[in-house]
């Protein structure tokens, strides 16, 4: 879906689907709804399953959606390809845990 909203210049959807699969990744591999957690929280858990590196480029990347979800006109073409090609990565980190 991301990539389809890529291709229509829709930086909002773009966005929220982002943040949607690294919500689903973090969903099964922390074993629990993330979406009520504080960014502490999420921050704990996950350094508690891959370390702080981890858990700093996921909020950083939950961080970079969120800013550009509400600010889309902020959001350009090419940061939206340099999400779509950072998340393949950052989700197997997320599943495999480090």
């Amino acid at each position: 879906m991301a990539e389809e909203r890529l291709r229509a210049g829709d930086a909002a959807g773009f966005f929220a689907e982002a943040e949607r699969s690294l919500a689903v990744a973090l969903d099964g591999a922390l074993g629990r709804r993330v979406d009520g957690l504080t960014r502490d929280e999420l921050s704990s858990a996950l350094g508690e399953r891959g370390g702080p590196e981890l858990a700093s480029d996921v909020l950083k990347e939950l961080d970079n959606c969120d800013f550009a979800r509400f600010a889309p006109s902020a959001a350009r073409q090419g940061e939206m390809r340099a999400c779509l090609d950072r998340l393949p990565g950052l989700i197997e980190r997320i599943e495999r845990g480090a």
